[in-house]
């Protein structure tokens, strides 16, 4: 989401009116902190939002892959 220079308000806000899915700022943070688990929809939305394939999403932060 950063490198994609969109901040966790932004990133709600497309959440929200893109794909319909109310999440709020702080379970962003916390998902991507590792601290909360992100389901499915979530997921797909995310990266639909940031124009990269799921996996991309599931690489930890040495860039392997699951």
């Amino acid at each position: 989401r950063e490198r994609s220079g969109l901040t966790v308000r932004e990133m709600a806000h497309l959440l929200r009116t893109e794909y319909g899915i109310e999440t709020h700022e702080d379970h962003i943070r916390n998902v991507e902190t590792g601290a909360r688990n992100a389901g499915p929809k979530l997921v797909n939305a995310v990266a639909a939002v940031l124009k990269v394939p799921v996996v991309a999403l599931l690489a930890d932060k040495s860039g392997q892959q699951p």
